[in-house]
């Protein structure tokens, strides 16, 4: 019986290690999973080091990093449409523009990336670059050594690369990058600097990628909903979004082909909301007194709203 006992409380402390292990299996050339964002990852998942979010808001739809890949999802893309949508970074053609976010993408991470037209995902442009840390002990990258140890004979290691005393004492050898904890992490006006941003009626869209739908708004949640805004100087302009799982996923400043709500609101009355105290308790009673009109689209979906709203 005792043996019987050791037994399993010896299992259960296997399961508990195998199921703490938070370090990927397979690790990228860029160290995936190290919790260090480095080369050309864009994130390390549950770090500081994760600019998955700035980088949705540049490509306006909301964006999680993937701890096995360091890559930003979701993965919803028609990669040779020449449209960029969804989680594309890039996808060249003339149907669009901009089209092409890797230059933006490049100054962000300090590489330069090109845009893959199969995936229409942002690539290394030209070698792959494996980042290395002089000072670090591990000779990697471009690095000739870390010590005198690693150099051949008549050569001495200067700032991770080999030279001889007598001849080289005239060449600058290669600045390679230096071990520091104090990693930069680009912000959001850093990555969407050169993409610039739509602003109607004093509001920027872009900043609302991500943002939770309150619960008394509800019913405008899994929906593609266009917005269309008059402008006080006689024109008007539209605003698509589309909603899942009480998320904002993305947003546009154009209109939506296929929508399934109509929404039809006045710059005057935007500006209201933005500078109420409570934006969501405005809004439902500028819904109720019909200040902001909104018309579903097909005739169950106008029933589902006929039923269930309170407008």
């Amino acid at each position: 019986m005792r043996f019987l006992a050791i037994v399993l409380i010896a299992a259960m402390l296997l399961a508990t290690l195998a199921s703490a292990s938070v370090i990927p299996t397979k690790l990228t050339e860029q160290k995936c999973g190290n919790g260090l964002r480095e080369g050309y990852e864009l994130c390390e998942k549950g770090t500081a080091f994760d600019i998955c979010p700035a980088i949705g808001k540049l490509l306006k739809i909301a964006m999680v990093c993937h701890e096995d890949t360091c890559a930003c999802l979701p993965n919803t893309k028609d990669c040779g449409n020449q449209i960029r949508e969804g989680t594309e970074m890039c996808d060249p053609g003339k149907k669009e523009a901009p089209i092409d976010f890797c230059p933006n993408i490049s100054t962000a991470i300090g590489f330069p990336l090109k845009c893959d037209t199969t995936t229409c995902d942002c690539v290394p442009e030209g070698k792959t670059i494996i980042i290395s840390y002089c000072g670090d002990k591990k000779v990697e990258g471009d690095e000739d050594c870390e010590s005198d140890d690693d150099c051949p004979k008549g050569r001495s290691c200067m700032n991770c690369t080999c030279l001889r005393e007598e001849q080289d004492l005239n060449l600058t050898p290669v600045q390679h990058n230096v071990t520091t904890d104090a990693i930069p992490i680009p912000t959001v006006e850093q990555i969407t600097s050169k993409a610039g941003k739509t602003t109607i009626a004093q509001f920027v869209i872009e900043d609302y990628v991500g943002e939770v739908i309150p619960e008394e708004l509800d019913y405008f949640d899994d929906e593609a909903i266009n917005i269309h805004v008059s402008l006080k100087d006689g024109t008007n302009t539209t605003v698509s979004l589309i909603t899942t799982e009480m998320v904002v996923q993305e947003i546009h400043h154009y209109a939506l082909n296929d929508t399934s709500i109509n929404i039809r609101i006045s710059e005057d009355t935007v500006v209201g909301i933005k500078a109420a105290d409570n934006r969501t308790q405005t809004i439902v009673h500028l819904l109720a007194d019909g200040t902001i009109t909104y018309k579903p689209t097909g005739f169950f979906r106008r029933i589902w709203f006929w039923l269930f709203t309170p407008f």
